[in-house]
């Protein structure tokens, strides 16, 4: 990503932790296999009580997708392999309309912090990561998609000044269990 950007981009990261960014061949099997169990831990309730359903083996798909990248924070290392993921984001560059596409953005499949490490600020660290990542490319928005029964993130995205997108589905008299939601970078 830095290639493409005019400056390199810098985070701070919390003590004790790292940050990574790259595709799945570069989250390796065991990450891949980390970052479901984190999903699923706290997911799998959410998507149950869904017209989706919890199916982990298209949330696999998903995350070994060509086009999925990550953010991730881990601890660090023991001496005996890595240290435990803390948080990770999951986001594509995608159009922002899959009917009638207009332009690129950052789109966030997933945000998922594991327990242990919650209420310590790294979700919102990784958000901002990701704004700063669709600035430096010019990205105009990043968009994601949050289930109505997960008030906890529909608070934490609005926050952050997420708001409903012009392609959420009620925009259209559709009433679904879940919203798009957006944020203009520009």
């Amino acid at each position: 990503l830095g290639k493409d950007a005019e400056a390199p981009l810098v985070f701070e990261v919390p003590p004790g932790l790292s940050l990574s960014c790259g595709d799945a061949g570069a989250a390796g099997a065991a990450g891949i296999a980390e970052m479901l169990a984190i999903l699923e831990d706290n997911m799998s309730g959410l998507y149950e009580g869904s017209s989706w359903g919890w199916q982990p083996a298209r949330k696999a798909e998903e995350l070994t997708h060509p086009s999925a990248r990550f953010l991730a924070l881990r601890e660090h290392s023991t001496g005996e392999g890595p240290g435990r993921l803390a948080a990770f984001a999951h986001f594509r560059f995608e159009a922002d309309d899959d009917d009638e596409p207009e332009r690129l953005v950052v789109y966030c499949y997933e945000l998922q912090v594991a327990e242990a490490f919650q209420r310590r600020g790294l979700g919102r660290q990784l958000m901002e990561g990701l704004h700063r990542i669709g600035a430096a490319l010019g990205v105009p928005q990043v968009m994601l998609t949050v289930f109505r029964r997960n008030e906890a993130a529909r608070r934490f995205y609005a926050k952050l000044g997420y708001g409903v997108d012009a392609n959420d589905p009620a925009n259209y008299g559709r009433r679904e269990d879940y919203e798009i939601l957006s944020l203009d970078l520009r």
